[in-house]
């Protein structure tokens, strides 16, 4: 350390580095400059050890594995000698050669008076946050190729915008086919009898239809109240001031289910056990059935309606598809055929099968570092998650299957 002051010509600054980062307490705690522009801090604590690997705390500001000194990237150290000459990295030379050699990029940090230190770093991530570029991996991650830069990018609404559907005293992410019934084992769950009074047993079955097919209904619902609270001029497509489901919501679906409503859409029938007996069959909406029914509605109310069908199943198809309808302030609708596929969590808990099933999609992550991309759902009044992989491999052809799966968004216009 005595070689480098006696080169930089620093015998009164301190290299004192407590911490053992590879980066001096002084600059630590005065800041340090990016050739980014930035100012960086880290921490220079070293009164105790760490248990599991015995460096100082102050080692790795922000425990993301790469020492505060790592992370800096290159320090450049800069002299201003005297009038005419300047110290750079222990290089001496004119200023006037400065534009012309290898420190061209450092000409701007040379200080005004002689005997000044500017100290300047290129830097590779930020040492006092794990995740530099926000991409979800740890700066140390395995993985993780360029922290500075992230890999992981995500197109979707602005999810405060959907709609948060009042039931039952708590809010949920749009509605829930579930709600169409009560649940007879909750002495609190009597929605729909409260909404329906003497009239609930007559329409059971109709009640029925609806919770184990509805998911139709309640994509096309949500996605038009939707489309009526980011865009005032379609405010008609959600004729109600709030999105309680027990004094508005229930209403708007009930009018609706009068377009789009669900039926027996399969020739392989499936025994479903209800309390008036055996029902044999699949309950859902076709595609048909919900294209038209959603033309129908808005026609009805003076918007006019145009759809758009994703025209093959690859990668790279569906994702332009997916990024074409955010950029046209759209929702991607997706239909789920008879493949079963996986839908996760957020927080992590066991997953759910599923298959014919109606989904809006609000969000999608492309994860390059990890090599899989992931589609945020919204489903069942909250947000759940599919593989992107998983949904390629229900069509590995490549071409479109309407009983496997396709996708959809919707474009709408007041007259």
């Amino acid at each position: 350390m005595q070689e480098i002051d006696r080169i930089l010509g620093l015998e009164s600054f301190s290299w004192t580095d407590e911490d053992e980062d590879g980066l001096p307490d002084v600059v630590e705690e005065d800041g340090m400059l990016g050739l980014d522009g930035h100012f960086y801090y880290s921490s220079t604590n070293h009164d105790t050890r760490y248990d599991s690997t015995g460096r100082f705390p102050g080692y790795d500001s922000d425990y993301d594995t790469i020492s505060d000194g790592v992370e800096m990237g290159t320090m450049y150290s800069i002299r201003r000698a005297d009038e005419e000459h300047v110290q750079i990295c222990g290089a001496y030379m004119e200023l006037s050669d400065v534009p012309n050699s290898q420190f061209a990029n450092l000409e701007r940090y040379i200080p005004n008076n002689p005997g000044e230190i500017c100290f300047v770093f290129d830097v590779l991530s930020d040492p006092s946050n794990p995740d530099t570029d926000g991409d979800g991996y740890r700066d140390g991650h395995p993985l993780e190729q360029n922290p500075s830069v992230s890999e992981v990018f995500y197109y979707g609404i602005d999810r405060e915008s959907y709609c948060l559907v009042e039931y039952n005293g708590s809010y949920y992410y749009g509605s829930n086919q579930r709600w169409f019934y009560d649940d007879l084992d909750d002495p609190d769950d009597d929605v729909i009898r409260d909404i329906l009074g003497d009239d609930y047993d007559s329409e059971s079955i109709r009640l029925f239809y609806m919770e184990e097919g509805g998911c139709g209904l309640m994509s096309a619902a949500d996605l038009l109240a939707y489309y009526s609270i980011v865009n005032p001029d379609l405010s008609c497509l959600y004729p109600y001031n709030s999105f309680n489901y027990n004094n508005a919501y229930y209403n708007y679906l009930d009018e609706l289910s009068n377009f789009i409503s669900p039926w027996d859409i399969t020739p392989q029938p499936v025994e479903i056990s209800t309390p008036w007996g055996t029902f044999r069959g699949t309950l859902g909406i076709t595609q048909h059935m919900y294209m038209n029914g959603l033309q129908q509605y808005c026609n009805n109310i003076g918007v006019q309606i145009e759809g758009h069908t994703a025209l093959a199943w690859s990668e790279d198809y569906l994702s332009d598809f997916i990024i074409e309808s955010y950029e046209h302030n759209c929702l991607p609708v997706l239909y789920l055929g008879g493949t079963y596929l996986y839908l996760y969590k957020e927080d992590n808990s066991a997953p759910e099968r599923c298959r014919f099933h109606w989904v809006n999609v609000i969000g999608f992550e492309r994860d390059f570092i990890e090599g899989e991309s992931y589609l945020y759902i919204a489903t069942w009044g909250e947000v759940r998650i599919i593989k992107f992989s998983d949904i390629l491999a229900v069509n590995p052809s490549g071409n479109i299957n309407s009983y496997r799966s396709m996708m959809f968004y919707f474009e709408c216009q007041s007259s």
